[in-house]
Parts: structure tokens; C-alpha cells; sequence
């Protein structure tokens, strides 16, 4: 009998550990640090995160236009290489891009395998979803963000 309390008392412990742990675990692509990229004047539902470079293929940038021009719901920046940032203005010019642009440095733990990304992320930081930039993305970009607003409109 005394050995079955102490193995009870084991498997409670470990159980009751792993709730504790369970719960401090974060994950991740959680809290994407967007205070940096908040003003107090603005108050987007979602915030596009584009993470792209000049040496990227340019038809797979083809989506530039297409964030250029999205309704005032949505506030799009470029991440772009260090590199580049110190030449912002040939970046324009190459890609026509009209939106914010900052370096991503800094933001490693957030930075995408494959180039170029969209992030959509919430006010409070929540990672919504990952999208790659791919060539012929122009019109799926469109529907997706307007059924994903409708559909997300809860938890936004």
C-alpha cells in the first residue's frame, strides 16, 4: 500500500508540473513585437508584414502592387535586409513599393525560411497568418484578406 501512495504521489507531481509548464510555454511566432510599427493616429484591424529584398525573383514581388493599394483596415510594411535599408529610395524605384519600409534586424526570431512573406498580424500581436509571396498571388491576395477580415472579424 505505501508503495502505491508513493507512486501516486509521483504521478501527481509530474502531472501537476506539466500543467505549469503547459501554461508558461509560449510559442513561437506569438507576441510579434508590433509596437514598434503602432502610431498613436492609427488604428488598422491588421497589420501586413512584408518581408522581402530587392534579390528576390521579381515576379514573385508582383504582390507589391496589390499591398500599395489595400483599403485603410490594413496598414502594410516592408521589412527589408539591413543592407537595403540604407538605399530606401532605390528599393521604391525598383519595386514601386508605397508603403513604410524598416530593417528587419532585430526581428530574427520572426524572420521567414522562404522570401518574399506576408505576415497578417493582430493590435496585439498575434501572428493571424503566413502567406509566401509567390508569382501570381495579386488576385488571390485580394480575396483572401477580404474573406479572412469577414471571417476573423470576432477575434480581431
Amino acid at each position: 500500500m505505501k508503495n502505491y501512495l508513493i507512486a501516486f504521489l509521483i504521478v501527481t507531481a509530474i502531472f501537476l508540473g506539466s500543467l505549469n509548464y503547459k501554461s508558461k510555454k509560449s510559442y513561437i511566432l506569438d507576441h510579434f513585437p508590433i509596437n514598434k510599427f503602432q502610431t498613436e493616429y492609427e488604428s488598422p484591424r491588421i497589420y501586413l508584414i512584408f518581408f522581402f529584398s530587392i534579390d528576390n525573383c521579381f515576379p514573385c514581388l508582383s504582390i507589391i502592387e496589390t499591398l500599395n493599394n489595400l483599403p485603410s483596415q490594413y496598414k502594410v510594411i516592408g521589412l527589408v535586409p539591413e543592407k537595403e535599408i540604407n538605399f530606401e529610395d532605390e528599393v521604391r524605384k525598383i519595386t514601386n513599393a508605397r508603403f513604410e519600409l524598416k530593417s528587419y534586424e532585430g526581428l530574427r526570431k520572426f524572420r521567414p525560411n522562404y522570401y518574399p512573406s506576408l505576415f497578417g498580424v493582430s493590435q496585439k500581436g498575434n501572428i493571424l497568418f503566413i502567406l509566401p509571396g509567390v508569382p501570381g498571388q495579386d488576385e488571390y491576395l485580394r480575396q483572401f484578406l477580404e474573406s479572412f477580415l469577414h471571417k476573423a472579424s470576432l477575434i480581431l
